[in-house]
């Protein structure tokens, strides 16, 4: 599956400034922090950023995967109107190639990629020799680290342990992949680094052609090489400022975070105006009532809560709706159920309420399990649960024919109804301290 399901991105930044200047820059008012980068006193590298973009459908540095490296910069574009100033821009090149033939279009709107991401690339017979592991994520911070994450702006080195695909039953195509252990900054660039990364034999795998063209200064008939040498120019004396040797490097390439803006506001949208139109409380009918559904606990209620609904379809496979705004619109209502269970104790003592999201996947009656019961009895505590749609038991029909039929941009049908799921769990909230009680 296209790491598109893993991540999204791009931003810029771009001066006319040209090597020389980047020299001067490393030269002055700087010193060593903790992470052995050189910053300014403002905790900055010094560097100007000497950067312009090419966009590319297919990337020559991993000749064997058009998609990596993955994320990167190159997989997006300049768009002055966007908070970061870039926008993603996948090729259809970079979908999976199966019958049904997606279009990047969905996931063309953000104006950056996940900070969440997963850093995606293929180096031929790699081996796990030496990397940081999630039992060393100390490693990744060393000087020597053979894998480097890097804060363009601050220098710092970002905490990640690094492994191979083993889900991938040839090791042949098995994806190096990098993965963070904090959440990136938003509206920031990054710079990803490999470097004596070992195969079976023990020996470092050589760069490819066209990495090796950009490090070395070598003469090269990939057009992308020679449009990227001015990116390359700011790429390498930032690595080189922190510690990281130019010539050691089998790998390099940077990528941009998306925007808080991009990532939050639609849900922020829904939360603030669906929770002004429900008031004090969705409106709500109980369905039934199982009374003295296991010791200590009175009654189980079978609800069903009208809220605002965002979707144009309030089951699995249902799209956002948006305004003339851009942002989540809602054109009605739908009712969602809720299941709560009220502890006898009740009678005696107000219960506080508790509300329980459950697993991937799973369902609201999954507090129907004993050491739930059993927490809701002892506890004095109201227990109730939504569905979070999205990625409920309802959902796994729609997710699994998406992956079946390689209908990744349809993947937002998930992730919307998500957000809907989110906000049915304020609503629930809301109702149960509210009307209900």
């Amino acid at each position: 599956m296209l790491p598109c399901l893993l991540a999204l991105a791009s931003f810029g930044c771009s001066t006319d400034a040209g090597d020389d200047e980047v020299a001067d820059a490393t030269e002055t008012g700087s010193e060593t922090d903790e992470s052995g980068s050189e910053t300014d006193e403002t905790g900055e590298t010094g560097i100007e950023p000497v950067v312009d973009w090419p966009t590319l459908d297919c990337d020559p540095l991993v000749p064997e995967y058009c998609a990596y490296p993955f994320p990167s910069n190159v997989f997006s574009e300049a768009d002055p109107n966007s908070p970061t100033g870039r926008r993603v821009a996948l090729s259809t090149e970079l979908m999976p190639k199966t019958d049904y033939s997606p279009v990047p279009d969905v996931w063309n709107e953000a104006d950056g990629f996940s900070p969440a991401s997963t850093m995606m690339a293929y180096l031929p017979g790699a081996t796990v020799t030496g990397l940081p592991t999630p039992i060393t994520i100390e490693v990744s911070l060393t000087p020597d680290s053979p894998t480097i994450i890097l804060d363009a702006e601050t220098g710092e080195r970002v905490a990640h342990f690094a492994e191979l695909d083993m889900s991938h039953d040839d090791p042949d195509r098995r994806s190096f992949m990098i993965k963070p252990v904090v959440g990136l900054e938003p509206d920031r660039r990054y710079i990803v680094a490999i470097r004596n990364v070992l195969d079976g034999s023990g020996g470092a795998i050589e760069p490819s052609e066209a990495f090796l063209a950009l490090r070395d200064d070598l003469p090269s008939t990939e057009p992308s090489v020679e449009a990227r040498r001015p990116l390359y120019a700011d790429i390498f004396p930032r690595l080189e400022q922190a510690g990281v040797a130019r010539a050691d490097l089998q790998l390099a390439w940077d990528f941009t975070t998306a925007s808080t803006e991009d990532t939050t506001s639609r849900l922020i949208h829904m939360r603030d105006e669906g929770l002004a139109l429900i008031g004090e409380g969705p409106e709500y009918e109980i369905v039934s009532v199982q009374m003295d559904p296991a010791p200590g606990v009175a009654m189980r209620l079978n609800i069903l809560m009208t809220v605002p609904l965002y979707l144009d379809d309030p089951g699995p496979g249902g799209n956002m709706l948006y305004g003339a705004d851009g942002l989540p619109e809602p054109t009605g209502t739908a009712q969602y159920p809720v299941l709560v269970h009220v502890p006898t104790s009740a009678v005696d003592e107000p219960a506080n309420p508790v509300a329980y999201g459950h697993g991937l996947l799973g369902s609201r009656f999954e507090i129907t399990a004993d050491h739930l019961m059993n927490f809701c009895a002892n506890g004095n505590v109201v227990v109730f649960a939504t569905d979070w749609v999205g990625m409920a038991a309802d959902d796994i029909n729609n997710i699994a024919s998406l992956i079946a039929a390689g209908r990744i941009d349809d993947f937002s049908t998930v992730t919307d109804r998500l957000q809907q799921g989110l906000f049915n769990g304020m609503a629930a909230m809301r109702m149960i301290q509210g009307p209900l009680a």
